[in-house]
């Protein structure tokens, strides 16, 4: 299946290393998390419904070290809508 991520998604990618690399200068740091996440979803892939339901059939969410990622479902794909900080109020 196809994975596909969200604008939001990768904005929020791009902002957490940016944060890590620049804010926290921590620029290896910031790869590491980046790729652990890019990677991490990865698995997605194969078995599409490994992540909790969230809302409804459609809508799940998967936990990947201090992040989770959500995404929706289709037929033919997967769309990341978005990640958040396990410590984010993202429900």
């Amino acid at each position: 299946m196809k994975l596909f991520s969200s604008k939001e998604a990768d904005e929020f990618l791009y902002n957490l290393f940016e944060y890590i690399a620049i804010e926290k200068q921590a620029p290896e740091s910031a790869n590491k998390v980046v790729s652990e996440i890019q990677e991490g979803i990865q698995i997605l892939k194969e078995s599409p419904k490994m992540g909790t339901k969230l809302k409804g059939e459609n809508i799940r969410f998967l936990v990947i070290g201090n992040y989770v990622a959500v995404y929706e479902i289709a037929k033919t794909h997967i769309t990341i809508t978005n990640y958040y900080g396990k410590g984010q109020n993202w429900r």
